[in-house]
């Protein structure tokens, strides 16, 4: 097994969906389900989904991928799972967060161009630190504003990231 951890991230998420699905604890605040605006400015999909999993606690789940030019061509993909902690007086997750997680992130151009992929130099995992303010409307609307930094490993890179997401909240 090439990458071990990815399989019990994976296995531990799938857990916990499972879990979610038959007994949730906060029923009331349902997912979180936002996409950011920069991305899609940029053309660049993005996918985020946010679970309140305790008191201004939560896990949020994101995907993305990009086909585009800028100096030259660039395809990548990836994806992340970061825990997010809140700072407010309530128990919801609304207000400043920090958050602390690990993303992984795919680099296609080999792949698209040559038809070869090299997990040596192609593939990176590493940390993400983020902090933010999110806001959630009495009408479910998401607004959420933040700051990322990541150090993919494998790539020997690091990048920074914003976000200027916005979504819907369903129970």
């Amino acid at each position: 097994m090439k990458h071990p951890l990815q399989w019990i991230l994976c296995c531990v998420a799938l857990n916990w969906f499972q879990t979610q699905a038959q007994e949730n604890p906060f029923p009331q605040k349902g997912i979180v389900l936002k996409t950011n605006v920069l991305h899609l400015i940029t053309t660049l999909p993005s996918l985020g989904a946010e679970f309140q999993i305790g008191n201004k606690k939560s896990l949020q789940f994101n995907i993305y991928a990009a086909d585009f030019v800028f100096i030259s061509r660039s395809v990548f993909a990836g994806s992340s799972v970061m825990f997010k902690k809140y700072f407010n007086k309530t128990n919801h997750i609304n207000g400043f967060y920090l958050g602390a997680g690990l993303e992984q992130e795919f680099q296609l151009n080999n792949y698209v161009f040559n038809r070869t992929f090299d997990s040596k130099y192609d593939y990176g995992i590493g940390p993400k630190l983020g902090l933010g303010y999110q806001k959630i409307s009495s009408k479910k609307w998401v607004f959420d504003f933040g700051i990322g930094y990541t150090v993919l490993f494998n790539q020997n890179s690091a990048h920074a990231s914003l976000m200027l997401g916005i979504g819907r909240q369903f129970r």
